[in-house]
């Protein structure tokens, strides 16, 4: 049984961390890492949850979510493209004041504008028709999850069972991106790090009369590298990591309790 107050609100709220077992006395009863995100009256409208504490999201992340859009900071790695037919590729990345830190998601958005009348296609897609395809590569220690992207449209064509689905005006397709252990040694070396970030894109654009030749585009970009801040246990100092004063003794005599409780009742 959970007994102290901290556990007692985090199971009111339904965010234990269920990965862990009772048995783990250590760290169970934990919550599960996140953010909720309240308006001016306190109401919860949103929310941000993630299986592990290492995996979590940029304050960016959250004002985004917000405020229903994402916008490239001053600080952003971003790359652009323009076609001579007025449809725009940018591509940015966004989190931790641009810069890619060990755990923090952070996001590689892809956005296509497109003039009135233009459209790009979701896949499957009748032979002959380039769908919109996106590849990240990057290089090890760097790891994306796959696209988001909002709904379709349905655009019929005579002869075809069913309708296309279709983006148009301005579409924004998602990568959640963090950096893992395998970069830690980059921390050793002297001089501000880097990484590079190639996006390729592939896609055919039509307009309500004709379909025009497909396409393919590569954003270049460079993104920083920056170290993590972490609580100042000697344990767990690293080089790809800053220590800072936290607030944590209290939470960490809680667990070394636990265990201490577990590890004699075990010998009893």
């Amino acid at each position: 049984m959970l007994s102290d107050p901290d556990s007692r609100v985090i199971r009111e709220y339904g965010i234990l961390n269920t990965y862990i077992p009772p048995a783990d006395s250590f760290f169970y009863g934990i919550p599960f890492p996140g953010t909720f995100l309240i308006d001016e009256s306190g109401i919860v409208i949103d929310k941000l949850f993630r299986p592990h504490l290492s995996t979590r999201d940029t304050g960016e992340a959250i004002i985004d979510r917000m405020l229903g859009r994402s916008a490239p900071g001053v600080d952003d790695p971003i790359a652009f493209f323009a076609e001579e037919d007025e449809i725009e590729i940018t591509a940015f990345f966004r989190g931790g004041r641009g810069r890619m830190r060990i755990g923090p998601l952070n996001r590689l958005i892809v956005r296509f504008e497109m003039p009135q009348g233009i459209h790009i296609y979701k896949g499957p897609v009748p032979d002959g028709m380039t769908a919109v395809n996106i590849e990240v590569e990057a290089p090890d220690g760097v790891v994306w999850e796959a696209e988001k992207a909002p709904a379709t449209e349905p655009l019929s064509f005579p002869g075809l069972d069913a309708p296309l689905e279709i983006w148009s005006e301005e579409v924004d397709f998602e990568f959640s991106i963090f950096g893992n252990s395998t970069l830690a040694p980059k921390f050793e070396e002297s001089g501000e790090q880097k990484i590079d970030l190639s996006v390729l894109v592939r896609y055919q654009a039509c307009d309500d009369d004709q379909c025009f030749l497909p396409r393919t585009r590569r954003l270049e970009l460079s993104v920083p590298l920056a170290k993590s801040v972490i609580p100042d246990f000697e344990e767990m100092k690293r080089a790809s990591a800053s220590t800072v004063k936290m607030d944590s003794v209290k939470h960490w005599k809680v667990l070394s309790e636990r265990q201490s409780a577990r590890d004699s009742g075990q010998h009893d």
